[in-house]
């Protein structure tokens, strides 16, 4: 089987059909590298989220619920992927080393460099206290940059719900950084 609706070729890749898979990539391999692009800002990168969410549709094609359209359903993987891509970066670029410097040229001092760091742990631990969604949708919004419309088309959602998660989330951060006594910057 390579010709069908998407729904027909992933009933072939449920029953296990290699070539019903490569026509599902075939076909939706250059808008999946294009949301994965868009989440993540490079090729290297969105290429590898893309594989990766391919490789879930190989292997969890069970999961599928013929209720979303495929093309949903493959949105949210690629999301997903990206999501997961860019939390390894996270974790892989946090050393106990500080930032280099500030950006204006001049050289920061260990004092200046320490608080910078300190700040950014304690906001990500801010952070990483919201539920998983309000985390997900900060991230899509104002790490990766997507409007609010990608955001919610990314999570399968309205744009009001999306800016309800921001609201709370944003209100949520305020709350606990203010606590610390940190003060917020609105973005």
């Amino acid at each position: 089987m390579v010709e069908g609706s998407d729904e027909a070729l992933l009933r072939g890749i449920q029953a296990g059909d290699v070539r019903a898979f490569e026509a599902l990539v075939r076909r939706h391999q250059d808008r999946i590298f294009s949301v994965a692009y868009r989440m993540l800002g490079n090729a290297a990168d969105a290429e590898e989220a893309a594989s990766a969410a391919f490789l879930k549709v190989y292997r969890h094609a069970a999961s599928y619920d013929p209720r979303w359209k495929v093309t949903t359903w493959l949105g949210r993987l690629v999301a997903n992927c990206c999501v997961d891509h860019h939390r390894r970066r996270v974790r892989q670029a946090r050393r106990p080393d500080p930032p280099p410097g500030h950006s204006d040229g001049r050289a920061a001092s260990p004092e200046e460099d320490y608080a910078a760091g300190e700040r950014r742990r304690l906001l990500e631990d801010a952070v990483l206290t919201l539920p998983a969604e309000t985390r997900l949708i900060l991230s899509l919004r104002y790490a990766q940059g997507l409007s609010l419309g990608e955001v919610a088309r990314a999570r399968g959602t309205g744009e009001e719900a999306v800016k309800g998660h921001l609201r709370r989330g944003k209100d949520a951060l305020r709350r606990r950084l203010g606590r610390l006594g940190l003060e917020g910057r609105e973005r």
